[in-house]
């Protein structure tokens, strides 16, 4: 006990800030029960600035008092193996040049580490930090074990440098936890980590593997302007209160697999190389605005239960959205596809892939859109197959460009379909497609359309006018020109039904043409000749009327002349 008193006194000889060393060759030793009764160690300040040669063994110690060992110097292991600190611990700009251990420590007021240096292997084990913990700009370069850790309150690892391998094995953080700007230079593992509040991660770089593995992130998560490096894993967990990952930077290959978001931001995040997102479930808004995929995508077997915004995203490798399933909106307005695209999924919200450019080939066989989809100036560079399709209630293709072939075998036409202005260099063939699910036409807009281009049983369609097209009214001379150049393709072609239906629809157009702005007497005189002729012999195209109707004139006056000849019979009976 009394060479104890003396080595703090020693430690004391050049004040506050001064290094001084324990002159013992060996191992420095400091006994529980020693340090209990030992008035000397009672002081807040008595460890700091001290230099350990060799082992200093504080295990199973209780700090009753505040404790300082800033600016300390342990040259040798560290042991501080279930100590128990019941005051606040301090270990600001302290050198731990050995083994360091703070396995099954107990912190029950806030513990500082900040600027501090772990040269080789350090743990925290079983730990409890149970209130404040500060990590900040420490730096640890050897292997570092966080396994089961507790932080019952707020910690910080903010600019903290990890230079080994790192895990936070079954670690928990109770409260907020950041980890802005710190450095993960190798393997890091958040496995099973609970994270029951607030998480960020911001501006933090991840320059070897980081596995996410089964973590449950129950608060707010922020990865803003994060760099992650070879290999990225958010596997068999979810984000319950909201997920950030913009302007993120993913270097090597990303897989969230079998991940549920609740709301997620991947704004500007940027891909180089695979991204999975299989089996996962978005189930509030979803924002990849300006995002960018360098290699293959795939979102497979993937739900999105709200809306999904995917404009301006660039997809330079193969992407897959097989068996995938948009509840709500799916916004892909002005997006770019570089390479070949399958689409085998179901949108049940409205759909939009405006001005959005198809490099190579697309797939989009055995997709259900049940609302409207935009393909408004959407340009197909390569092959595009609409085979097996089922459209929903419209479909706008106004001034889209198709430089390849397109196929629409076995498709289920839209209820609505605008080919205004279309661009295509190939024929696009309707004739093997199918009729609206609901069973009735489907109401086609060509106005604008090279016709030469389009092949179509008109058993299938009936031509489509809105008021206006891009803010310019469709005038009755617009009309015109479509129905006759449409009648002229169908005679020309020997189409004799479609051309029979489509000259029914043009006489109706005609006779309600000249309805408008027309004095009375002449609509009537025009609805009278309109009907007869439709009634009559549906404009030639049912002659067979005509023989009936001359049939059922030639029947009544034979049968008018009868009854005259009977009643006039009766007549003269009765006068005799």
């Amino acid at each position: 006990m009394a060479m104890l008193c003396l080595l703090s006194n020693i430690a004391f000889a050049g004040g506050d800030d001064a290094l001084e060393y324990f002159t013992e060759p060996t191992i420095t030793i400091f006994d529980s029960n020693d340090f209990l009764q030992d008035p000397c160690l009672n002081s807040q300040k008595a460890f700091r600035g001290v230099h350990f040669q060799g082992l200093a063994n504080f295990g199973f110690f209780e700090f009753k008092e505040p404790v300082s060992f800033d600016y300390s110097y342990f040259e040798g292991p560290a042991h501080f193996a279930a100590a128990q600190f019941v005051g606040e611990a301090q270990f600001k700009n302290v050198n731990f040049e050995s083994y360091t251990g703070f396995r099954y420590a107990q912190f029950d007021e806030s513990a500082t580490f900040t600027n501090t240096q772990f040269l080789e292997k350090s743990t925290f084990w079983d730990s409890q930090f149970r209130k404040e913990a500060f990590f900040d700009s420490a730096t640890f370069n050897d292997e570092t074990e966080f396994h089961k850790t507790l932080f019952a309150q707020n910690v910080s690892f903010y600019g903290t440098h990890f230079k080994s391998p790192i895990n936070f094995l079954r670690t928990r953080f109770n409260e907020t936890s950041q980890f802005n700007q710190a450095i993960f230079e190798k393997r890091t593992d958040f496995t099973n980590t609970i994270f029951e509040q607030e998480a960020n991660f911001i501006k933090t770089q991840f320059k070897d593997s980081a596995h996410f593995l089964r973590p449950k992130f129950k608060g707010k998560v922020s990865f803003d302007k994060s760099d992650f490096g070879r290999y990225t894993q958010f596997e068999n967990m979810s984000f319950e209160n909201g997920c950030s990952f913009f302007d993120v930077t993913f270097n090597g290959e990303t897989h969230f697999q079998h991940v549920g978001f609740t709301k997620a931001d991947f704004r500007e995040s940027e891909f180089m190389e695979m991204a999975e997102f299989g089996n996962s479930a978005f189930h509030q808004q979803t924002n990849f605005v300006d995002a960018r995929f360098n290699d293959k995508t795939l979102f497979k077997r993937t739900f999105f239960n709200g809306e999904a915004n995917f404009m301006r995203s660039t997809f330079v490798g193969r992407t897959d959205f097989e068996i995938v399933q948009f509840y709500k909106t799916a916004n892909f307005k002005y997006s770019s596809f570089r390479s070949p695209l399958v689409i085998n999924a179901t949108f049940k919200g409205k759909v939009n892939f405006a001005s959005s450019n198809f490099y190579n080939d697309v797939k989009w066989d055995q997709t259900h859109f049940e609302r409207t989809v935009n393909f408004k100036h959407a340009h197909f560079h390569g092959n595009t197959s609409f085979e097996k399709i089922q459209f929903g209630s419209k479909v706008d293709f106004t001034k889209a460009q198709f430089d390849s072939k397109v196929s629409l075998a076995q498709s289920i036409l839209p209820e609505v379909m605008i080919l205004t202005g279309i661009q295509t260099k190939n024929i696009i063939d309707f004739t093997p497609t199918r009729p609206p699910q609901s069973g009735k036409v489907c109401h086609i807009n060509l106005v604008g359309t090279d016709l030469t281009k389009i092949k179509l049983n008109y058993q299938l369609f009936k031509l489509y006018f809105p008021k206006t097209i891009d803010g310019v009214p469709v005038s009755n001379k617009t009309k015109t020109v479509v129905y006759e150049s449409l009648l002229r393709k169908f005679k020309d072609e020997g189409l004799t039904e479609s051309y029979q239906l489509l000259d029914l629809e043009y006489q109706e157009f005609k006779w309600l043409t000249t309805q408008q702005n027309a004095p009375t007497l002449q609509r009537l005189s025009s609805s009278y000749l309109y009907y007869v002729q439709y009634i009559g012999w549906k404009f030639g195209y049912a002659q067979e009327r005509l023989y009936i109707w001359m049939s059922m004139v030639f029947f009544l006056c034979v049968a008018r002349r009868f009854e005259k000849r009977k009643y006039k019979y009766v007549f003269i009976n009765r006068a005799t």
